[in-house]
């Protein structure tokens, strides 16, 4: 319809006098997508679009990337596939997510290694997170140096506050699909049930859980307390995501693009952690407004049943990166 309306204008004369902007389209040299799980509402969401867009400004229009939230692009699985395919060129995901892929990266899921954000902040941005951008490059993906705050975990649970690990005993909880985080439950005495977040709401709904693990921003952008009585400051987890590209799709930026990338990458997940950081304490008070009773659980009883735990995921994950994380967090034993 465009294209008539510029044959007509331009048979009539009138088409000279249009600016020369208005008859070029102009479309971006790189049109990428980018994928990720969470709500608009979520720090990750707010802050990539601000990135996005001040990639946009500073490159002229050369690089426009649009972003998926919530899934709408498929399930990690999907999107996964579709970044090692260059059909989708970057993601934003959990460590969770990117196991499939990146087995070792899921090690800042361990269970009670990091004593704060601040402590998985530095390690995780030091020699360990050089180790696995490496892992990352092997797999055909490149993944950015800055991480993403997901934070501490804590547990939600509808007839019950966890104060001790006794009151784990027996707790149909949900936990990422993802081995290290069933494990660390059922070492814990819990009984996990590993569902990808599209599947919680049904889930609590219907009591066939009792209980979420989560980030207290998790839990208010997904409105647990809709479902769910008590919050327990557990602390169990650090989660942080990955943005990720497919290394192919981001070896074809020229280099300054990337150089502009890189930049506004580093500036707006440093303060998407600080906005998780500064926001604690008031979504803390949100979510007890909203109805969760808040309790401090005595986590005293919790590490020396990770013993095996710890053995078997050493294992797992390898000794290169297990000596990674215990050089800066201390003996997992």
């Amino acid at each position: 319809m465009a294209s008539r309306r510029l044959l007509l204008l331009a048979a009539s004369g009138t088409a000279a006098a249009l600016p020369l902007t208005r008859l070029r389209a102009k479309a971006a040299q790189f049109e990428y997508k980018q994928s990720h799980a969470v709500p608009i509402e979520h720090p990750f969401h707010v802050r990539t679009i601000q990135m996005w867009e001040a990639v946009k400004r500073e490159t002229s229009g050369r690089l426009a990337v649009t972003t998926y939230p919530n899934s709408v692009l498929g399930s990690a699985q999907e999107v996964n596939t579709q970044l090692r395919l260059g059909a989708i060129q970057f993601a934003l995901q959990s460590s969770a997510s990117f196991a499939a892929i990146v087995p070792p990266c899921q090690i800042d899921a361990v269970g009670y290694a990091f004593s704060s954000s601040q402590q998985a902040w530095r390690v995780m941005h030091g020699p360990l997170g050089r180790w696995l951008g490496e892992e990352f490059a092997k797999r055909g993906l490149f993944a950015f140096p800055m991480r993403y705050e997901s934070g501490m975990f804590q547990i939600t649970t509808f007839n019950k506050p966890i104060r001790t690990v006794t009151d784990l005993a027996g707790l149909k909880i949900i936990v990422p699909p993802q081995k290290i985080a069933v494990d660390l439950f059922r070492a814990l005495g819990a009984a996990p049930d590993p569902l990808p977040a599209t599947d919680w709401y049904t889930s609590l709904q219907t009591h066939l859980a009792e209980s979420v693990e989560a980030p207290v921003a998790t839990i208010d952008t997904f409105k647990l307390y809709e479902f769910q009585h008590y919050l327990s400051i557990t602390n169990h987890i650090w989660s942080g995501a990955w943005e990720a590209a497919n290394a192919e799709a981001w070896n074809a930026l020229p280099t300054d693009i990337r150089e502009i990338v890189l930049r506004n990458q580093a500036k707006y997940a440093a303060l998407e952690r600080n906005d998780g950081l500064l926001a604690y304490t008031s979504l803390v008070d949100k979510l007890r407004r909203n109805g969760l009773a808040l309790n401090t659980t005595d986590t005293s009883g919790m590490r020396p049943r990770l013993g095996q735990y710890y053995a078997a995921w050493k294992a797992e994950l390898g000794v290169t990166p297990w000596s990674l994380l215990e050089a800066g967090v201390g003996k997992l034993s």
